[in-house]
């Protein structure tokens, strides 16, 4: 800004020769400087030639021909540059320019037991790749919670798989006849969710005792089953044993009297054999004064379950 001549620019009264004035100025203090704000390209080691105009302030200002310090704002994700110093043009053309480059991220997985998955690191707003699901026993994967950004957040993110249990399917084979009732009291699952323990109550069949499940076809029979939480990792058969039960069976002795009738003459009821297995009896083909009649004889029969009898019977014809 003009302030005016040296010596108040004024000529005196009756002066005589040239005279010399020289102007004085005040700096303009309001001159109008420019900063400009680039930021680096998603890309490691670009050139600044390849950084991009995020945003321009020209608001600011300086006194002419004097240092001005700028310091530059803050931009979420990237390194703030230092700050700058330079003469102020008088004529406004002065810019500040600032490179920001971008903060490196990692995104870090917690699979919770399942098969690890190693860091990803990368520039702020980087493309993130998700990775290969990962596996664990007994379960399958669901998803990853919080979601997995598509781009690198500021200040990266911590993932947690989320897994849903594997439920396998429960088959029984009871080892019996179409024809026979098993019956349960208790649990009778037709699945096992894996990482829940899951109980099988033990059936019932008449005529013999429970003798324990054989678990897929191998080891020992098992009463009272809890099929383990994590024992198991597919489908499942449980194979039914017994024990035949003993049951009594009827033999009666039959003589041929002297009118031709069969006298009954001796009857044992307390005679054993176990459920469903066969008795053959093999009684004297003679006895004093009586010869066996084997087509009238019930000489083999099954035993039956509880609720029914074998009799067996076995006929003599007198001699004549």
């Amino acid at each position: 800004t003009f302030d005016g001549w040296n010596n108040s620019g004024i000529i005196g009264k009756g002066s005589t020769g040239d005279k010399t004035f020289t102007a004085t100025w005040t700096p303009n203090q309001n001159t109008p400087i420019t900063v400009e704000y680039y930021i680096q390209p998603v890309k490691v080691n670009a050139e600044q030639s390849e950084y991009t105009l995020y945003s321009t302030d020209n608001t600011q200002v300086g006194t002419s021909d004097a240092d001005r310090e700028v310091t530059p704002i803050e931009i979420a994700g990237f390194k703030t540059p230092d700050k700058q110093t330079k003469k102020v043009n008088a004529d406004g053309t002065t810019v500040f320019d600032f490179y920001y480059t971008r903060n490196e991220y990692t995104v870090t997985f917690d699979t919770d037991g399942g098969s690890a998955i190693g860091n990803i690191t990368a520039l702020y707003e980087a493309d993130i790749t998700a990775p290969a699901n990962p596996t664990k026993t007994g379960y399958t994967f669901k998803e990853w919670t919080p979601a997995l950004a598509q781009t690198m957040p500021v200040g990266g993110q911590s993932v947690k798989a989320v897994w849903t249990a594997n439920t396998y399917k429960v088959t029984y084979d009871y080892s019996v006849p179409e024809n026979v009732t098993v019956t349960h009291t208790g649990n009778v699952p037709t699945a096992h969710t894996y990482g829940t323990a899951t109980p099988v109550s033990d059936p019932e069949r008449a005529g013999y005792t429970f003798a324990g499940w054989i678990i897929n076809d191998s080891g020992a029979a098992v009463k009272d089953l809890t099929l383990a939480a994590d024992g198991y990792t597919a489908d499942i058969t449980l194979k039914a044993t017994w024990t035949a039960d003993e049951q009594n069976y009827t033999v009666i002795y039959f003589y041929e009297a002297l009118d031709g009738a069969y006298v009954e003459t001796n009857r044992t009821t307390d005679n054993k054999a176990v459920t469903d297995s066969t008795v053959t009896l093999t009684p004297a083909a003679t006895q004093t004064g009586f010869t066996l009649n084997t087509e009238k004889s019930v000489l083999t029969g099954v035993v039956p379950v509880p609720g029914t009898t074998l009799e067996l019977s076995v006929y003599y014809d007198r001699n004549e």
